[in-house]
């Protein structure tokens, strides 16, 4: 940003900064010091929900995307909706249990979403966690719901693995970068991310990091800590290299 803007930075590692202060959520703290006015803008993976908006600002999405689901590709027959996959039985299908994916069905008041959510809550049937969810893809007629980034991950890194995407307007989310409210900062932002999206660079960004183009490098194990990492690296490498240098 720097160089378009004049603009002058200093960047403090939020997971560093929580873990100092006994705090847990490393989103959930860089959002309260964006709240605070202690920061003057935060990057990460964070999502625009409307309750966040009522306490901070949000730029322009960075990046838009919705759920998707995890299924081995000897289950996957000639399903590719989250329609087909309501209407069968052959398949069970799961969340990581109370995370973000299972909060989003049951917020919804869609007849067929709440059949599945019925389902999903079933005993036996959520995950704990996502190396969990994987062994139960490969292991069992299972599918596996979260968020299309995470899915599109697990899929490049198991390549015994495939997608259904989910395009349900309901389930739609951004990713943006967060500012407190009434940041002067935030048409700055926007103007460059504006810019970005013209020049393609978002587009080309996305493609890199998260096509799904199986990696057999990899291998057949995943750890929630390298996604977590993952899941962030749009926003840190948008920052680091176009934004801020």
């Amino acid at each position: 940003m720097k160089n378009f803007s004049d603009f002058d930075y200093y960047l403090n590692d939020a997971n560093e900064l929580a873990a100092q202060q006994s705090k847990s959520g490393s989103i959930s703290f860089l959002l309260d010091q964006l709240w605070r006015n202690n920061a003057e803008f935060g990057v990460s993976y964070i999502t625009v929900t409307d309750e966040r908006r009522q306490l901070i600002d949000f730029t322009d999405p960075l990046l838009n995307y919705s759920i998707s689901a995890l299924i081995h590709k000897s289950n996957v027959g000639n399903m590719r909706s989250f329609n087909e996959l309501a209407d069968q039985t052959r398949i069970t299908y799961g969340a990581l249990r109370n995370g973000d994916t299972m909060k989003m069905f049951d917020g919804s008041g869609d007849m067929v979403v709440r059949r599945m959510l019925a389902l999903m809550n079933s005993t036996g049937v959520p995950v704990d966690s996502l190396p969990e969810a994987v062994f139960r893809v490969r292991s069992e007629r299972y599918a596996f719901i979260a968020d299309s980034i995470t899915i599109q991950q697990l899929a490049r890194d198991n390549c015994d693995m495939t997608v259904i995407v989910n395009n349900w307007p309901q389930f739609r989310r951004s990713v943006a970068i967060a500012l407190p409210k009434g940041s002067p900062y935030l048409r700055t932002f926007n103007s460059l991310i504006k810019r970005l999206i013209e020049t393609n660079i978002l587009y080309v960004i996305r493609e890199r990091y998260w096509k799904i183009i199986c990696n057999y490098n990899i291998g057949n194990t995943v750890t929630t800590t390298k996604l977590i990492s993952l899941g962030m690296t749009f926003t840190s490498i948008l920052l680091t290299t176009y934004l801020l240098n």
